[in-house]
């Protein structure tokens, strides 16, 4: 509730940008665009929310209180997950309806679903792997492993691009259609996020309960 309330004081300056980047997709015909900016805002509501409780030093604050270690860790990844799930599902609703405004996106309606659901996913992985970084090392250094993380994804993200242009060959052989072929990657790509959040939380618990605050 308390991370809740911070995200409010900002909320009307995400939805502001948010309208822009509606426009934005509209005129560029994309209607993808505006559901990976919405799960990349909600995602890094996440960092803000880690940077406010190391400025107000809330951890040690909170655990005068009768609250065990643990529970703080799970109430970050309560709040972790409905932030990026979250705003993969409003992502992919303002999508859709972008899409169905314009009329002449350059991306099939099925097509950015499977978008959103994938930049979801990814998003999963991505602070999955941060937030254990963020609770050993502290905000500001976990940002320089974040640029780090996102050009391997950038190199992830090309590696698939020059393989799908082989997808053909691998179509053929594995005897499935191209369609069945990217849900079968993005549903794959989920149960990684899913590993990697239990991976993270497991670890999470492990450095807050061995640190002093």
């Amino acid at each position: 509730m308390k991370d809740l309330l911070n995200m409010k004081r900002i909320g009307k300056q995400y939805l502001l940008v948010l309208a822009v980047m509606c426009v934005w997709s509209l005129w560029m015909k994309n209607s993808s665009f505006v559901s990976m900016y919405l799960v990349l805002c909600s995602s890094m509501l996440v960092l803000s929310s880690f940077a406010y409780d190391e400025q107000g030093q809330f951890d040690k604050y909170a655990l005068t209180m009768p609250i065990t270690r643990r529970t703080l860790v799970k109430a970050k990844y309560a709040m972790y997950l409905i932030l990026v799930l979250g705003g993969m599902l409003f992502g992919i609703l303002a999508g859709h309806g972008v899409g169905s405004i314009g009329r002449s996106s350059n991306v099939s309606q099925e097509g950015m679903t499977e978008t959103g659901l994938a930049v979801g996913a990814v998003f999963l992985i991505v602070y999955g792997i941060l937030i254990p970084v963020i609770y050993k090392i502290g905000v500001e250094k976990a940002r320089l492993l974040m640029v780090g993380i996102y050009l391997a994804l950038f190199g992830l993200i090309y590696g698939l691009i020059w393989l799908g242009k082989r997808r053909g060959l691998l179509v053929t052989v594995i005897g499935i259609s191209e369609q069945q072929l990217v849900r079968l990657a993005v549903l794959g790509l989920f149960f990684f996020a899913f590993i990697v959040v239990i991976v993270s939380y497991l670890v999470s618990v492990q450095i807050v309960e061995k640190k002093e605050f």
